[in-house]
């Protein structure tokens, strides 16, 4: 019969780690009846003094498995908050890139970067940037990439 005891307890201690992933309470609830029922068996097979041993033994365990189960395994399974680490030294890696416009900027628009298309706006609220026209990236604003318009002649900007 105590073969029967410790899988009963065994199996209860088990689904109190569970439940750490399967919030709920019914999975712990079915883990502290098979901890119980196999408390009852103890008393039967080895008296009651011997019965309540056990009882606050396996209540003691119960409840350190149960509270590993929540503050070691489900705080290592959490998701960790985004990282806002401010930008390497240099900041963004598309300033100074050439891009060519797509959609005219009015001020916004969307230029190409390689073969990336991305939104951008200009500076100069009152002036066009026309479809195809080269611009350079002079810094990143929200979510449009800040550019001016170039010459044709004017070499010294990186491409991406």
């Amino acid at each position: 019969m105590l073969p029967l005891i410790l899988l009963l307890l065994l199996i209860g201690l088990l689904l109190l780690v569970v439940e750490a992933f399967v919030p709920g309470g019914i999975v712990s609830t079915i883990g502290v009846v098979l901890i119980i029922i196999s408390g009852i068996l103890f008393v039967q097979d080895y008296g009651r003094t011997a019965g309540m041993i056990y009882f606050a033994i396996s209540a003691v365990v119960g409840f350190v498995v149960w509270l590993l189960g929540f503050l070691l395994i489900a705080r290592s399974l959490a998701l960790k908050p985004p990282s806002t680490a401010e930008p390497a030294a240099g900041g963004d890696p598309r300033i100074g890139a050439i891009g060519r416009v797509v959609q005219a900027l009015r001020p916004t628009g969307t230029i190409e970067l390689g073969h990336r298309r991305c939104a951008a706006r200009t500076d100069a609220s009152n002036t066009e940037v026309p479809e195809g026209a080269r611009v350079v990236v002079t810094g990143v604003d929200s979510s449009y990439l800040v550019v001016e318009p170039i010459d044709s002649e004017e070499k010294s900007q990186k491409s991406v």
